[in-house]
């Protein structure tokens, strides 16, 4: 939570610096206020809806029902003529299919990459190339390992495609160097979890670069990525000399 709060803070602090001009800096912030009313029909079966799939999905060990179906399940419920809130065919303009194909074809190729073998080769030339595995001073290691993992969304868009391939490498580096596993895997975690650089780096700047209106450009996450990168770095160095180290994590 400390390393989350400072990131967020630094890039707030930069994306104001880097877009905004004085003036449009200078300005108050209006943030509009709604009178409180009671919820309406909609609001509480959709708070029901929501509930029930939330009870379901933390509960799958029991039943046995996946996050998709109930999912779906929890659709249905939404749309269902008498009972849901909005009609079938709003909740399907409603649906980002751009995200849901993006999605589907990240998962795919990252299941190629792992299954035929270039994620590993990828990692491997990755770690020949940066000299890690021969690193002996801590502060080599960590700067390799930090800029290993803020890059890796970079050559593989898929989370989970990263997660497979660069866990069981950094266990084995953390093994043939004889580091902390867990330190080790903690930093490449919160490394991997830096993605800015390109709208299909993540689900989250595809969905709001699609909004309606001005919105972001490639150009503008590629220009922010080069100095948030940086600044991500520098915080793990600072954070794992002070705040990790305190709490045990040291390679």
């Amino acid at each position: 939570m400390p390393f989350g709060i400072a990131a967020g803070y630094a890039s707030c602090w930069v994306i104001q610096r880097l877009f905004l001009d004085r003036d449009r800096l200078g300005r108050e912030m209006q943030v509009p206020q709604r009178e409180r009313a009671p919820l309406s029909r909609a609001e509480w079966i959709t708070l029901a809806v929501v509930a029930l799939m939330a009870t379901l999905w933390l509960s799958e060990s029991w039943h046995g029902l996946e996050i998709a179906t109930v999912t779906m399940m929890g659709a249905l419920l939404l749309t269902l003529p008498g009972v849901g809130v909005l009609k079938w065919k709003e909740g399907l303009a409603a649906v980002s299919w751009n995200l849901v194909i993006f999605v589907g074809m990240a998962l795919l190729l990252g299941r190629a990459l792992i299954e035929s073998g270039a994620a590993s080769w990828i990692i491997d030339q990755l770690f020949r190339i940066s000299s890690i595995a021969g690193a002996e001073s801590h502060v080599l290691i960590l700067l390799v390992l930090s800029f290993i993992s803020l890059t890796s969304h970079l050559y593989m868009t898929s989370h989970t495609a990263r997660a497979a391939a660069l866990v069981p490498a950094m266990l084995y580096l953390a093994g043939s160097l004889k580091l902390d596993p867990t330190a080790v895997l903690f930093i490449s975690t919160v490394g991997m979890n830096y993605c800015l650089t390109f709208p299909v780096s993540s689900k989250a700047l595809l969905m709001f670069q699609e909004l309606e209106g001005e919105t972001y450009q490639p150009a503008d996450l590629l220009r922010l990525s080069s100095i948030l990168l940086l600044v991500h770095l520098g915080l793990i160095v600072v954070f794992y000399y002070t705040y990790w180290r305190w709490v045990g994590l040291a390679l």
